[in-house]
């Protein structure tokens, strides 16, 4: 698995880690009962691609709302 890192300035709260986690359990126990393609992945590196899924779609939204207020 690759290293995904994170500048201290962006780390996530714990309670939001815990919802995180919350949701990719669920996401992939759903995924498991509708028999999508989750073949071989196992539930702790589901959750660890789906937070770092969450940390690119934040860092994406950041970079294009500075974007969008330099435009302005």
């Amino acid at each position: 698995m690759a290293t995904f890192t994170v500048p201290r300035s962006q780390l996530l709260s714990a309670d939001k880690m815990a919802e995180l986690r919350h949701e990719a359990k669920d996401q992939y126990y759903q995924s498991h009962v509708l028999d999508l393609a989750i073949d071989d992945v196992t539930l702790e590196d589901f959750i660890d691609d789906y937070i770092e899924d969450y940390y690119r779609l934040r860092a994406a939204s950041t970079r294009s709302s500075r974007i969008t207020r330099k435009k302005l």
